[in-house]
This record gives structure tokens, C-alpha cells and sequence, in this order.
């Protein structure tokens, strides 16, 4: 009983975690000039460029959502999800150094968090995927029925 608790605690933990990164790709698309304008405003390229990486963004994102949920490839989902989170980890510390309160669209126009937050965030899924990180989905029976 007690063994088939820590599965049910791992993979929710991974559906849960997927489900916030395809709802964080949803929100920025429905707000993708606002995200796109975000990237721009820090002058790395032009704006076709920036709308390229935007959209890129939110594939990859919602990719990762729907794969940890699926529970298909999760070695190879969790490894991306653990590269994911560091580099934009990394890139909102570079921005609360920085000194910038702006919005991070992080989660497109749905939810105004600032670097700060949104660091806190990511430290939230970071511990989720660690909690799942040992999580087998092929022992759970309907784990194709979690993508649905």
C-alpha cells in the first residue's frame, strides 16, 4: 500500500508539473505580441528573430507539458525540464539583479509575476520534478490515458 501511495505521489506530481508547463505555453499564446515585444525590448536581435524564439518558446513549452504529463520519453522530458527551469532561472536572476520589476510573461498576460516571483515559481517546479524524478510511469496502467 504504502509503495503504490509513492507512485501515485510521483506521477502527480509529473502530470501536475506538465500540466503547468502546457497551461504556461496556453497563456503565453494567447498574449504572444506581449511576449513577443518582451524579448524584443532587450535588444539581442531583431524582431523577427524574437518572434521566431517566442514561438519557439511556447512549442518547447508546451511540448514539455504534454510529454511529462504523457509520462512518454520521462527520462529524457525530465532532463530538458531540469534545463529549462535552470536556464530560465538563470536568466530571471540576471533580470532581479538587474533591477527589473516588469512583468516577466512568464505566464503570458494570465498571471503578473516579476523576476523575483517567478524565480520562487520555478523553485516550486524544480521540487516537483525532483519529487517525480524517480517516478516510473510504466508502472502505472493508464498512463497513455493521463495525456488525454
Amino acid at each position: 500500500m504504502c509503495k503504490l501511495s509513492g507512485v501515485i505521489l510521483k506521477s502527480a506530481a509529473r502530470i501536475i508539473l506538465g500540466a503547468i508547463f502546457a497551461l504556461s505555453a496556453l497563456a503565453k499564446l494567447s498574449s504572444m505580441e506581449s511576449f513577443e515585444l518582451y524579448i524584443f525590448s532587450f535588444g539581442f536581435a531583431g524582431f523577427d528573430l524574437c518572434s521566431f524564439a517566442a514561438r519557439f518558446v511556447v512549442i518547447a513549452e508546451f511540448i514539455i507539458g504534454l510529454g511529462l504529463a504523457s509520462g512518454q520519453y520521462f527520462r529524457f522530458f525530465r532532463l530538458i525540464t531540469a534545463l529549462v527551469l535552470t536556464a530560465f532561472s538563470v536568466f530571471l536572476l540576471w533580470r532581479a539583479a538587474s533591477g527589473d520589476t516588469r512583468s516577466c510573461h512568464c505566464m503570458g498576460d494570465l498571471v503578473d509575476m516579476n523576476p523575483v516571483q517567478s524565480v520562487l515559481k520555478n523553485l516550486f517546479l524544480g521540487f516537483l520534478l525532483l519529487l517525480s524524478w524517480s517516478s516510473d510511469p510504466r508502472q502505472l496502467k493508464c498512463r497513455r490515458i493521463s495525456l488525454i
